[in-house]
């Protein structure tokens, strides 16, 4: 599983780009055993081009199994806030520190932001 999760601190530029080239692994591996998710490489292109702008880089990167590459963060209060990129959209999902849950469909990282500052 690919998973650059640091619970002592957020990613560094160079973790994102370790992830990312981890995930297109995948992909080749996946293509020469028949399993060929032809996305991951576009997916792992868009979160390439969404990281600089973010105001605070995440803690995990990894792909999922809904064809979307999930962006994760966790606060000091263990509030929890993913964005799963798909190729046509971002969900995301945030869960406050009393378990409450909320997701929603959003279309920029402006509004990416928005949330992370909120958490943090």
């Amino acid at each position: 599983m690919v998973s650059h999760y640091r619970s002592d601190s957020f990613m560094s530029l160079d973790d994102c780009e370790d992830a990312l080239r981890e995930i297109e692994a995948i992909r080749e591996y996946d293509k020469t055993h028949g399993n060929y998710s032809a996305i991951l490489k576009e997916l792992a292109d868009k979160v390439r081009k969404i990281l600089p702008y973010l105001c605070r880089l995440p803690y995990n990167i990894t792909p999922t199994l809904a064809d979307s590459i999930q962006i994760e963060y966790i606060n000091e209060i263990d509030e929890y806030l993913e964005f799963d990129i798909f190729r046509d959209k971002i969900v995301y999902f945030y869960c406050d520190k009393n378990r409450n849950m909320e997701t929603d469909e959003i279309s920029s990282v402006d509004e990416m932001n928005v949330f992370i500052d909120e958490m943090f």
